[in-house]
C-alpha cells in the first residue's frame, strides 16, 4: 500500500470525508448552551375582560395592581403608579389611568371599551392587550415598573372574565417607533399630572 492509499484508508476508517473542514467555519457560540436568569416579576395586575356578544367590542376594567417594584431603584423611593393600555400590534387603541400617589398596591377601578375589533381572521389571532405600569416622578420624570399582556384569543378562557397578570420588565411588543412616540407623549402626560395635582390642592 502506497503512502497516498494508506492516508485515504485512514480517513475512511475514522469517518472523515474527502473535503477538508475549515475550523473557521465552526461557530463556537452555537456550541455553548445559553442560560438566561429567570425574569423576576415587578408586581401583579388584576383585570376583568368582557367580550360583547358579537365579539367586536371588549370591555376592560383595570381593577388593581399589587406589590409594585421599580427595577433598579431603592425600595425607599415612593411609587406613584399609573397604567397605560394598548391594543397591539399597531397601537390602534390607547388608554391611561389616573396617577395614584405613594402606593405599591394601587386600586384603580377604571373601565374602558375597545370597539370595532376584528371578529375573525389573522388580525384577531395576533391581537393582544398590553399594559405598561409606570411610576411618575417629577425629578426623573417616570420609571417603567413593568409590562403585562394577554392575547385576545385567550380572553374566552378566563373564568368570569377576571385575570391576574404578572408584571415583568420586558415586552415582546415594543418597537423603536413606539418608544419614540412614548417620549413625545411623556410631556403631555406630565402636564396632565400637574393639572391633576392642582385639582387635588384646590379641593383640599
Amino acid at each position: 500500500m502506497t503512502m497516498i492509499e494508506q492516508h485515504l484508508y485512514q480517513r475512511s476508517t475514522i469517518g472523515l470525508g474527502d473535503t477538508p473542514v475549515a475550523l473557521t467555519e465552526i461557530n463556537l457560540e452555537e456550541l455553548i448552551p445559553r442560560y438566561a436568569p429567570p425574569i423576576k416579576p415587578t408586581g401583579k395586575l388584576k383585570l376583568q375582560l368582557l367580550w360583547a356578544a358579537d365579539k367586536t367590542s371588549l370591555t376592560v376594567i383595570i381593577i388593581e395592581a399589587q406589590g409594585l417594584i421599580i427595577p433598579g431603584v431603592p425600595n425607599d423611593i415612593e411609587v406613584n403608579p399609573y397604567v397605560k393600555a394598548f391594543l397591539v400590534p399597531g397601537r390602534a387603541f390607547k388608554y391611561r389611568t389616573k396617577t395614584l400617589r405613594n402606593t405599591r398596591d394601587p386600586l384603580f377601578l377604571e373601565k374602558f371599551i375597545i370597539k370595532d375589533l376584528p371578529s375573525g381572521g389573522d388580525e384577531s389571532e395576533e391581537g393582544a392587550l398590553e399594559f405598561q405600569v409606570y411610576s411618575s416622578h417629577h425629578v426623573s420624570r417616570r420609571h417603567l415598573v413593568g409590562v403585562a399582556s394577554i392575547r385576545l384569543v385567550d380572553v374566552d378562557k378566563l373564568h368570569s372574565g377576571q385575570v391576574e397578570l404578572l408584571v415583568t420588565p420586558q415586552t415582546v411588543y415594543r418597537k423603536e417607533e413606539e418608544e419614540e412616540e412614548e417620549e413625545e407623549e411623556e410631556e403631555e402626560e406630565e402636564e396632565e399630572e400637574e393639572e391633576e395635582e392642582e385639582e387635588e390642592i384646590r379641593f383640599r
